[in-house]
């Protein structure tokens, strides 16, 4: 299943388009914080997931990469609709606030190509 992607929320499924390049993320949608209550109910709270890339070959690929999430060095936020997996692994279509990359922290440049890129989701709401 692919990766999909727009910019704004409540993007219907069909008019989403496919991450290019694909992300590598191993691990899906997940809470900020979880909380176990004194009942041992566990409640999960501010979901949000972790985009990653292994290696983009060149600033063209990721200028345009960011740009499939509306995102530029002075746009650093942006509301989008992705596909992506759950906590189950079953693709599922949310709303939520994509994040421009901090340098050294979410991208690094190291032999001659752009390294670990990470694109963070965050305020997921299921649709």
């Amino acid at each position: 299943m692919a990766y999909l992607v727009a910019t704004g929320h409540g993007v219907a499924l069909v008019s989403l388009v496919a991450m290019n390049p694909q992300p590598r993320t191993d691990v899906p949608v997940r809470p900020v914080v979880r909380n176990e209550s004194a009942s041992g109910l566990i409640h999960d709270l501010g979901k949000f997931i972790e985009l990653q890339w292994s290696m983009i070959e060149t600033p063209t690929q990721l200028t345009t990469l960011l740009a499939q999430f509306g995102l530029s060095a002075t746009t650093t936020t942006n509301a989008v609709t992705i596909y992506v997996p759950n906590e189950v692994y079953a693709f599922t279509r949310y709303n939520g606030l994509a994040r421009f990359p901090l340098q050294g922290v979410d991208i690094h440049r190291s032999d001659y190509f752009i390294r670990d890129l990470k694109i963070v989701v965050n305020k997921l709401e299921a649709l």
